[in-house]
């Protein structure tokens, strides 16, 4: 679209182009016919020697490879307006997108494509680390490579990965994800990163104590030591083979050996459940009896990595911390906190 001034067919073209501006001499301009001249669809344009604005043409020219769709278009026909020309491309051709210090690469056909898919990307609560014209290269992947892993992606709109790049991606955990629809892309991204979200939340929840709150049920004490084996009802929460076990009066009386579920061995159980532990350095009777409420042992390191990690406690997990700062309050007034 011709909407500032005139270009002449003894013009040369300056171009936004994806790597530098492109320089080159127009060919042809054509532009359309008027509807009452067009009696054959193949022939619905003239050539014209000067255009003046507002038109819509086509130009003919060389060398028009790498040139990106959106980008400014300038006729020079001097050294003067050439380097007038350039110095207005270095701020054309930067797509107007607000960057974080960490966050998603993004690359686009376009820059109206790329301010389209950051702004959506924007809307939905995700940073944008890098934003350009292009396809994806070697260069797209150390950059997402330095951020967080749930941000190591690389959304392409309507681009496609490079060849020598597709090599480098199999040996890198950077994600890559392409699409022609910006909201495919952003909603495939949104179920990768729950997914993701989901296994690290486990994950999380595997390598650390998690908030868990159980009671000796009556009557199912199956061995009093060595170690004690009795039946329990977990209250809240979660537990899990390995972890400590804890009184009310914040003193930790042995640790979970074992457990199952029926004839089912299992790793853990949450709550609601009702499963059979195997308890090592206790008496029945004398640290722990029947009906006895008992608590999973936590460190403080292990509320602050849960709170880091993102981990979402239900109001029952919270309500067990709750009680356990109150617990361990005459030793650690500030416990948790």
């Amino acid at each position: 679209i011709l909407y500032n001034g005139v270009l002449s067919k003894s013009d040369e073209l300056v171009i936004g182009a994806t790597n530098e501006p492109v320089v080159t001499r127009v060919k042809k301009i054509l532009r359309p016919k008027a509807l009452d001249e067009i009696r054959d669809p193949r022939m619905r344009f003239e050539s014209a020697v000067e255009v003046k604005a507002a038109a819509g043409i086509k130009i003919v020219a060389p060398n028009l490879d790498d040139v990106v769709a959106g980008a400014p278009i300038y006729g020079v026909s001097n050294e003067k307006e050439l380097e007038r020309a350039l110095s207005k491309l270095e701020d054309g051709m930067v797509a107007n997108v607000e960057l974080d210090e960490e966050g998603l690469v993004i690359k686009a056909d376009a820059i109206g494509s790329l301010e389209g898919l950051a702004s959506e990307l924007k809307e939905a609560g995700y940073p944008v680390l890098t934003a350009e014209i292009g396809d994806i290269s070697k260069k797209d992947i150390i950059l997402a490579e330095t951020s967080k892993p749930e941000m190591r992606v690389i959304l392409g709109f309507n681009v496609k990965v490079l060849p020598e790049t597709k090599n480098e991606l199999e040996n890198s955990d950077v994600e890559v994800f392409e699409s022609d629809i910006v909201y495919r892309l952003i909603d495939e991204y949104k179920e990768w990163r729950r997914k993701y979200d989901l296994a690290e939340e486990e994950r999380i929840r595997r390598e650390f104590a998690h908030p868990g709150k159980y009671e000796i049920l009556e009557g199912c004490v199956f061995r009093t030591r060595g170690p004690a084996v009795v039946g329990v009802r977990i209250l809240a929460g979660r537990i899990a083979v390995g972890q400590k076990v804890l009184r009310s009066d914040n003193v930790v009386v042995g640790r979970i050996k074992s457990m199952r579920e029926g004839e089912e061995v299992i790793k853990e159980a949450n709550q609601g459940d009702e499963v059979a532990i195997a308890i090592s350095n206790v008496t029945i009777g004398r640290q722990i009896k029947e009906n006895d409420v008992l608590y999973i042992e936590m460190n403080e390191r292990d509320i602050i990595k849960i709170r880091e990690a993102g981990v979402k406690l239900n109001l029952d997990e919270e309500e067990i911390i709750e009680e356990m700062q109150k617990i361990k309050k005459k030793d650690s007034p500030f416990w948790g906190r």
